[in-house]
């Protein structure tokens, strides 16, 4: 028997997390009568898997719907196709998330890995002395890798004390290559941080600019992923002429901007604040009462959000993998030779393909917001400068290719020239021969007697004569090449 004695601390906090009540859910109550003497609560508890698998549905027809709406079907129907993945369980300052991940499939060979997290924060709080990037998790849990899953398996789950999005992506890279039953998946490592910002407060800032322009250095900090000391050396002049670089739309209460290597779209209440109210009108009298009023409009604020970011996300995710596949062909083109047309034409047809396929004009059905959208974040992601590079390296590689060809070929024509010469000269003999004693010798009006005093003579001479116009048209020849 094992007495209270023998169980120290540890021991419980080992069982109570295996074993014990996660706090991964959402707890709802609802007075539904009340009195003085009783009252009537309903009690909801609300896994937050369970609103993160409801939620992730919604997003997949949203996304469906934006697609179909916006993009021609021949590209849809070919060129990509969507999955929404399991999600994984965090803490941001010890708070639950709600990751939503997509996976999508390219006919170019890309497969994409989307994950969204949301956090909440009091206010826009100071510089990070790390990088931006390094966003640190804590109590991360994630479904342990299988090639089959059944329901039993939701329970059993592999767990890290923190970590980085960056470990959370190499778990779903791991996650891809498990179900796929493919190790031929190689893990590229491009990635491309999106960034949505909040700004909640209500009547304070229905301007959006005035939001940027107060935090303009935190918006610095994550669109060059600095640190806080960094951010501290750049002037005034230099954070304005960086945001100003990046910006692609600068609404009244919507800013999207875009770099190299992030996005960052920025959202003020007021986007959604009047469809947020519209949805609270039958029930604003009772949520005053009980003071959730502010914070049911917050809710809605941070659901309206989500929608909305996937909407210009989907966008910039297609700029990416035209992005992804024009730098994999500079980067071939700048580390590989070719030395046949056919290996040229073979590189060619790729670049034609893909620059076709994710041309503004024959991916958007209309001309419009979307369509300029992702015209301009092709331009400030940098993707129609690499796009540029290629081009000019394929030609380059074209007159290259074509050099060698021509050299190639009178490399060859050379040779050909050689071996005819010396079959000239072994069997030009015969035949000059034949042309002195047959013919020469036999022509009228004293010739014939003139080359018959010495056949031998002139079939030599003329022989020589032949050798020696031979080796002068090698030797001609032979210069031209060099």
């Amino acid at each position: 028997m094992i007495g209270p004695n023998a169980v120290n601390q540890n021991q419980i906090n080992n069982f109570l997390d295996t074993h014990g009540i996660q706090d991964d859910f959402e707890y709802y109550y609802d007075i539904l009568f009340q009195d003085d003497s009783s009252h009537i609560v309903t009690h909801e508890v609300i896994p937050i898997e369970y609103d993160v698998y409801n939620k992730a549905l919604n997003i997949d027809e949203l996304l469906e719907g934006l697609d179909y709406e916006f993009l021609t079907e021949d590209f849809l129907l070919k060129n990509v196709q969507r999955f929404t993945l399991p999600p994984f369980l965090a803490k941001f300052n010890g708070e639950h998330i709600k990751p939503f991940i997509i996976a999508n499939v390219y006919d170019v060979g890309v497969i994409t890995i989307q994950i969204s997290l949301s956090f909440d924060k009091s206010s826009v709080g100071t510089l990070n002395t790390t990088a931006p990037n390094l966003v640190n998790l804590e109590e991360i849990q994630f479904y342990k890798l299988k090639n089959n899953y059944s329901s039993k398996d939701y329970w059993i789950k592999d767990k890290m004390d923190e970590g980085t999005v960056y470990d959370v992506l190499e778990y779903y890279k791991n996650f891809l290559t498990s179900i796929c039953g493919n190790n031929n998946i190689r893990k590229e490592e491009e990635h491309q941080i999106a960034w949505v910002f909040g700004d909640f407060e209500i009547n304070k800032r229905p301007n959006h600019i005035d939001f940027v322009k107060y935090n303009k250095k935190f918006y610095a900090s994550y669109l060059l992923n600095a640190r806080k000391d960094i951010i501290n050396r750049m002037t005034s002049e230099e954070i304005d002429d960086t945001l100003n670089n990046y910006s692609i739309n600068e609404y009244r209460n919507i800013h999207f901007y875009c770099s190299e290597f992030v996005s960052l779209l920025s959202f003020s209440y007021s986007a959604f604040h009047e469809e947020a109210v519209k949805l609270l009108k039958d029930e604003e009298s009772e949520l005053k009462k009980e003071k959730l009023y502010e914070s049911s409009l917050h809710d809605l604020y941070k659901d309206y959000l989500l929608y909305t970011k996937f909407q210009f996300l989907r966008y910039y995710e297609l700029t990416f993998i035209k992005k992804y596949f024009s730098l994999k062909l500079l980067y071939n083109l700048s580390n590989k030779s070719f030395n046949t047309i056919e290996e040229y034409n073979s590189v060619r047809q790729e670049f034609n393909t893909l620059k076709i396929n994710y041309d503004e004009d024959i991916l958007f059905k209309s001309h419009g917001s979307p369509k300029d959208l992702y015209s301009h974040i092709l331009s400030k992601s940098g993707a129609n400068s690499i796009l540029s590079k290629v081009e000019i390296l394929l030609d380059q590689t074209r007159e290259d290719v074509s050099n060698i060809r021509e050299h190639n070929i009178n490399k060859s024509e050379t040779y050909i020239l050689i071996m005819t010469s010396i079959l000239t000269v072994l069997l030009g003999y015969q035949g000059i021969k034949y042309i002195v004693y047959d013919f020469l010798t036999n022509l009228p009006y004293n010739i014939g007697p003139f080359f018959a005093e010495h056949p031998l003579r002139w079939t030599i001479g003329f022989w020589l004569a032949l050798c020696f116009s031979m080796v002068c048209l090698n030797v001609f020849k032979y210069k031209a090449n060099r």
